[in-house]
């Protein structure tokens, strides 16, 4: 029987605003690294940075720091924090399960904004509560009231409306292998975040303890797995995936400001993402999932007023001036 995690008002404000202030700032992060221009070598030619592997591994390097404030937490307080030792194997497995969840859900938008349905992309990212809302259906808690059913129709609608205002739009041309990936990113999205519920509600798991073995594993699994596979991808059928660890780690490292951003990058998502396990931890996944479609709203809001306050002239891209073009 699953338990209701409560950890006080307080705690659960924290983690809400760390949610929506630790997606507000990785998202134009990611836009802004992702546009940056570097070279391998000096003398060679500058190439816009696309390598969404590397921004996954650097996320999950700052995803692991979380066990290093976990740590902390045990020599400060011991008894309600207990070692790494002492947490059954099967935790850890589970945290494996949710960490291969993780990357593919990470390197997925990457991939499908890349084939230019950055829109569909978007339209979809909202199927994730109906995915949510039905497993938890099926596995964890049933619907049992009317206003549930009506509720779930709402929603359902409403995210069907948006997916279909996209389709129509003349400049939005879907891909059937990146539009497949999207809507599975979606369905992984909902199974991982209904894990990170059970795990966390069952076996009063620490968040940050939760989320640093999520990077850890995840760092391993993007460094010995990811890498592999994305190298032998077919560069032409698969040119947003197919990524060289040694190419991308000389662009980085011949760029100050994809190093600087990098830098910025990596404790937002230590806490953005110990805030999301704490979220999931003391409401639950619809709760969490509420938020961060909250947190999609401001974003377009702020986009909106970008463009709008800018004439459609603020601008963003390597080879020109930051701002106003």
């Amino acid at each position: 029987m699953e338990k209701e995690a409560d950890f006080g008002r307080t705690r659960r404000i924290w983690y809400i605003a760390g949610v929506v202030a630790g997606n507000l700032l990785s998202y134009y992060l990611r836009g802004l690294f992702y546009t940056r221009k570097s070279q391998i070598w000096n003398g060679c030619p500058f190439i816009i940075f696309k390598r969404p592997w590397m921004g996954t591994l650097v996320m999950t390097i700052g995803i692991s720091l979380c066990t290093l404030v976990y740590y902390i937490k045990t020599l400060l307080d011991p008894k309600n924090h207990p070692k790494f030792s002492h947490t059954p194997t099967y935790i850890y497995l589970f945290i494996a399960l949710i960490a291969f969840l993780d990357i593919f859900i990470s390197i997925v938008p990457s991939y499908t904004i890349s084939e230019n349905l950055g829109p569909f992309s978007v339209a979809t990212r909202y199927f994730d509560l109906l995915f949510i809302i039905i497993i938890q259906n099926v596995f964890m808690t049933p619907i049992r009231y009317a206003y549930q059913w009506v509720s779930l129709g709402i929603v359902a609608f409403g995210i069907v409306f948006v997916a279909v205002g996209v389709f129509k739009n003349k400049e939005t041309r879907l891909k059937l292998l990146p539009s497949l990936l999207q809507l599975a990113s979606q369905l992984f999205i909902s199974i991982r975040t209904v894990l990170i519920q059970k795990v966390s509600h069952e076996n009063d798991i620490n968040p940050w303890f939760l989320t640093g073995f999520d990077g850890i594993f995840g760092f391993l699994i993007v460094l010995f797995g990811g890498y592999p596979l994305a190298y032998f991808l077919p560069e032409k059928s698969f040119s947003s995936l197919h990524e060289n660890l040694c190419s991308s780690a000389l662009l980085t490292f011949h760029s100050i400001s994809i190093i600087i951003l990098f830098l910025i990058y990596i404790p937002i998502t230590c806490i953005y993402n110990a805030s999301i396990t704490g979220t999931i931890t003391t409401t639950n996944a619809v709760g969490y999932t509420i938020v961060e479609m909250i947190c999609g709203s401001i974003n377009w809001i702020i986009d909106l007023i970008i463009f709008h306050a800018f004439n459609g002239k603020f601008i963003l891209e390597a080879d020109k001036k930051f701002g106003v073009e």
